[in-house]
């Protein structure tokens, strides 16, 4: 993709259909087209059903399903049991221009995804930020956390306590101590809207050599 089709792309969205689902084709593209993320396999695990089964489990981020999920190519899923070791990350968009886990449940959500899967890319279109967990987390907490988390939305569950609970330990990681990569490729200066192609630049070159 063109650095001036992404724009038009970025901005169609934003004028006629602004919603995070229209956003996923553009950064599937990036994604593929970069050298680093040519020999992992990205799949759209947004809309995955509920199942007790360990194969949809170990795609939960303690607070739902992420967008995209960055496989190795050799990854199979496993009935009983989980196995994360060729699961290198995951994408997670949203609606282009939104600021960037300013709302309670996108940070909750965030940081869910980051203690179960330790990468995550994040986007609105306009930037682009790279996590690592670089918290230190009991694993065993963490497996703990997840299992509640993703029992009880398999069951639908009304127990408000036991949400609260899991909100409650979520919050108790502070993001604003976690250092990330950031390129941001549109911003407003004195009102008007400014596209940087340097930044597109630095954001393809950080990509094609990206580390899993």
């Amino acid at each position: 993709m063109k650095w001036e089709e992404y724009i038009s792309e970025i901005e169609l969205i934003e004028k006629q259909n602004n919603d995070e689902y229209d956003l996923y084709t553009v950064v599937a593209n990036v994604i593929k087209e970069r050298k680093s993320f040519k020999d992992i396999s990205l799949r759209f695990v947004g809309k995955r059903r509920r199942t007790q089964g360990a194969k949809e489990k170990v795609l939960w981020g303690l607070r739902g399903f992420p967008d995209f999920v960055i496989f190795d190519k050799q990854y199979e899923p496993i009935e009983k049991s989980i196995d994360k070791s060729l699961i290198y990350g995951i994408i997670e968009a949203k609606v282009v221009g939104q600021p960037i886990l300013e709302s309670n449940d996108d940070k909750l959500q965030f940081v869910g995804h980051l203690l179960w899967f330790d990468k995550v890319i994040y986007t609105n279109g306009f930037e682009w930020r790279f996590y690592r967990n670089t918290w230190k987390v009991s694993e065993e907490k963490i497996n703990e956390k997840q299992t509640l988390s993703y029992e009880k939305y398999c069951k639908a569950s009304k127990n408000i306590a036991e949400e609260k609970a899991i909100n409650e330990y979520l919050k108790e990681f502070n993001i604003s101590e976690l250092q990330f990569e950031s390129f941001v490729l549109c911003k407003k200066v004195n009102g008007v809207r400014k596209w940087d192609n340097k930044e597109w630049k630095r954001l393809k070159k950080y990509l094609n050599r990206y580390s899993f």
